[in-house]
């Protein structure tokens, strides 16, 4: 069993192409935070509990299981005060063990179906149903839910790029992490060296963020997608989970002034979708455009 953890461990689980490692690239500014980038990726793809042979084999990485990604991720804990675990919900879900998602102090990261499946359908038009995401990142939503009695908090990618400052300090004023506006900006958006294995797995899905010096904005409405009959059924049940959980997400205020609310404070600029439909009630505010 698990020992307790002398240190919490962030951990953001998101759905593919949903500015996530934007987040995780602006959070490894924040001093002193080491930031590890999806350990269980090799687990899905390459280890002996592959659930996908998509990227071929790899002997580099062939034996590692679900017990080298825990371990991958208590070793760096223990190497550092401040540890930030991003991967995707449905690289993780199936080798996350409950002791460690337990000890995990865990964020959503979620962005509109039809943004998703647009940028995916460029760059793995095969793409399964468990690689959009969508079915993994609620299941792991709700899973946390249980086994910590609270559900994880909830980012929108758009509202994320759309209020970037916003978002980003009130993560770290929740969870105890310097802030600085150097977060927004970067000198080289490089994550790490990629391994040979890693060209497809990783490096051809980070070139944006790579070319990049800053968050980028918003992408504009939302994209037409032409859809086969499977990946339209595919897109109506992603929708199904967004709609279930963007509600839930943080979001902007729109010219708000409010008391503070009970639990960590909001920062100017952000508030909870259930403190917007109350202000609403009290004719305090207007519903932000989508």
């Amino acid at each position: 069993m698990l020992q307790h953890l002398s240190a919490p461990i962030l951990a953001l689980w998101a759905v593919p192409r949903s500015t996530s490692t934007a987040f995780a690239k602006a959070i490894s500014g924040s001093p002193g935070v080491r930031v590890l980038h999806e350990p269980f990726t090799d687990c899905y793809y390459f280890g002996p509990q592959r659930r996908s042979k998509r990227y071929g084999d790899s002997p580099i990485v062939a034996g590692f299981d679900a017990a080298a990604a825990q371990e991958l991720i208590l070793s760096a804990a223990a190497a550092t005060d401040r540890i930030f675990v991003k991967d995707l919900a449905f690289q993780a879900f199936h080798y996350l063990q409950d002791d460690l998602l337990h000890q995990l102090t865990s964020t959503v990261l979620i962005r509109h179906p039809r943004r998703v499946m647009a940028s995916l359908l460029r760059l793995k038009p095969d793409f399964t149903e468990e690689e959009l995401g969508f079915q993994a990142v609620d299941a792991l939503y709700q899973r946390i839910t249980i086994l910590q009695g609270r559900p994880p908090a909830i980012i929108e990618g758009e509202q994320f790029r759309a209020h970037p400052r916003q978002t980003l300090l009130h993560f770290c004023t929740t969870h105890g992490l310097p802030f600085s506006d150097a977060m927004l900006n970067w000198g080289s958006g490089s994550l790490r060296p990629w391994l040979p294995h890693e060209s497809e797995s990783q490096q051809k899905w980070h070139a944006t963020l790579e070319s990049s010096r800053t968050i980028l904005p918003p992408s504009g409405s939302l994209p037409a997608l032409q859809l086969s009959g499977q990946h339209q059924a595919m897109l109506e049940r992603a929708m199904a989970i967004y709609d279930r959980l963007a509600p839930l997400a943080l979001e902007p205020r729109l010219s708000l002034s409010m008391d503070k609310q009970p639990g960590a404070p909001l920062p100017p600029g952000l508030c909870t979708r259930p403190e917007i439909s109350a202000l609403q009630r009290q004719g305090q505010t207007q519903e932000p455009h989508r």
